[in-house]
C-alpha cells in the first residue's frame, strides 16, 4: 500500500515536508519509496530513513520527529485506513488558533457505508476513549487515532519512549500536558481486516492502560 498511500500525500498541497520512515522493511518497500517520490512537486521536500532493525511504531515516529521542520505535524500510517484528504480538517484548527493539538476521530463521522469494522476494536477504544477522558479532565472520543496533528514546537516537549501501540495514549498524555488542551474533528476511516495485515489485539490494550496510568 505504500505506492498508492504515497501518491495520495504527494498530491496533498498542504504537504511542505514529507518524512517517510522504512522501520526495517523486507519487502522492497524502499525502493518502492523511492521510485514513488522522483514524482514529488518542486518546493516540497522527502527525508527517506531507513532503520536496520524494526524499532515499532514508536521507534519510528520519534526518529521522525528528530528531523521535522514544518510548523505543523500529523503521523500517517502507509495501510489506507486513513486519507490524506482530511488533512485540511486536521490543520484548520491549529490555523485559527483553537488549539494547538487536533485528533482525527473515527467515531465522530458515521461509517461509509459498507465499510468493514471490528465491533470488538471499537469497543476497546471507545473504553480507552472513556478512560482517557476521565483521567485527564477533557472529552476524547478517539484517542487511539493515528491522525495525531499539533504544533511543532511542542516537540521538545514530547519524550516519545514506548516502541509499540503504547505510544498512542502516551503521546496523547504528553500533548494534553504541553498545550492543555485537544480539538476533535471528524476523519473518514477504512479499517483493514487481520488478514489485510492490521496487527493490534485485544491484548495490547493491557498496556496502553498501563501507559495511561503511569503517564
Amino acid at each position: 500500500t505504500i505506492v498508492a498511500l504515497l501518491t495520495k500525500v504527494i498530491a496533498r498541497p498542504e504537504v511542505g515536508q514529507l518524512i517517510i520512515v522504512d522501520d526495517a522493511s523486507t519487502d522492497g518497500s524502499l525502493a518502492a519509496i523511492r521510485q514513488c517520490l522522483t514524482r514529488l512537486p518542486q518546493r516540497r521536500t522527502a527525508d527517506v530513513i531507513h532503520l536496520p532493525i524494526n524499532r515499532g511504531k514508536g521507534g519510528a515516529v520519534a526518529r521522525g520527529f528528530a528531523i521535522v521542520n514544518q510548523p505543523f505535524v500529523v503521523i500517517q500510517d502507509a495501510d489506507l485506513e486513513y486519507d490524506p484528504a482530511d488533512y485540511a480538517t486536521l490543520i484548520a484548527p491549529l490555523l485559527a488558533g483553537q488549539s494547538r493539538v487536533v485528533f482525527g476521530s473515527r467515531f465522530l463521522r458515521p461509517p461509509a457505508k459498507g465499510a468493514a469494522r471490528i465491533p470488538l476494536h471499537d469497543a476497546g477504544n471507545h473504553f480507552l476513549s472513556w478512560l482517557t477522558s476521565w483521567l485527564y479532565g477533557i472529552r476524547l472520543t478517539d484517542m487511539n487515532t493515528c491522525y495525531k496533528c499539533f504544533d511543532s514546537q511542542l516537540l521538545a516537549q514530547l519524550r516519545c519512549t514506548e516502541r509499540g501501540f503504547g505510544l498512542e495514549p502516551q503521546l496523547t498524555a504528553q500533548l494534553l500536558a504541553a498545550a492543555g488542551s485537544i480539538v476533535e474533528v471528524p476523519i473518514s476511516y477504512t479499517a483493514r481486516s487481520f488478514a489485510e495485515g492490521k496487527k493490534i489485539r485485544w491484548q495490547h490494550g493491557f498496556r496502553q492502560l498501563w501507559v495511561l496510568v503511569r503517564e
